[in-house]
């Protein structure tokens, strides 16, 4: 008589649940039988994933007997199959779905040899995302202030000229600013003169500048300073 086939069905589960494995048969014992299982790691490692303590083993699918691993069993006379139950282990860390495998060997009964098969255990955490790095501090002024910028304007000979400063840095503080005109194609005495006036309201009211010296209040961060043209009738 032709001896059926050894198989296994296999499974998912979520992690923390009970795993079960079906070994079963191409067709119903009619005779005696002997198998050996062994459950082994995968992805999934004993005793962190899953348990081989506290295997349980049945005949029916409803009455389960304390197993242990490695040890040998039958398919009782006009059954099909035989149920293996793993504990799985809700382990709280983000890994991903991990298998481990069941290992049958027919040692009687059956033809062929031995027989492989797959679990899956479904992970049930979430990746936590690292916190984001502090943003890299500003590097610090110590107290420095900076003119930013500062405007070039165009006018006709004879009228006043008005620059806009701006200045960066740290400006909290009371600070002095020294004002230098320099000759380009223009040139002081002949083209404009060095009589220096400075506005702190957009030019709304003038003070006259001492000395190249201009004191400039906590948190101003702009100003106007207005040099006087000469109309010298030459053509320049």
């Amino acid at each position: 008589m032709t001896q059926p086939n050894l198989l296994i069905k296999d499974f998912t589960v979520t992690e923390g649940g009970e795993a079960l494995f079906i070994i079963g048969s191409s067709s119903v014992l009619a005779s005696d039988n002997s198998i050996q299982l062994t459950l082994g790691d995968g992805t999934a490692k004993a005793p962190g994933d899953y348990l081989l303590s506290g295997l349980l083993l049945s005949q029916d699918g409803v009455n389960f007997k304390p197993f242990t691993n490695g040890d040998k069993t039958s398919i009782s006379i006009g059954k099909d199959c035989i149920y293996l139950k793993v504990q799985t282990v809700d382990d709280k860390i983000a890994e991903g779905t991990e298998t481990f495998v069941l290992n049958a060997v027919p040692l009687s009964g059956f033809s062929g040899g031995t027989v492989v098969e797959t679990g899956s255990i479904l992970d049930n955490d979430s990746v936590v995302e690292p916190p984001a790095p502090n943003p890299t501090p500003p590097t610090p002024n110590n107290g420095v202030v900076s003119v930013d910028s500062i405007t070039e304007p165009t006018v006709t000979e004879g009228q006043k000229a008005v620059f806009t400063v701006n200045l960066g840095g740290d400006v909290a503080g009371i600070k002095n600013v020294t004002l230098t005109l320099k000759d380009d194609d223009a040139v002081l005495g002949r083209d404009y003169n060095n009589d220096l006036e400075a506005s702190f309201n957009n030019g709304g009211t003038w003070q006259k500048v001492n000395a190249n010296s201009l004191a400039v209040a906590a948190n101003v961060q702009q100003f106007q300073v207005r040099v006087g043209t000469i109309d010298n009738t030459l053509v320049d």
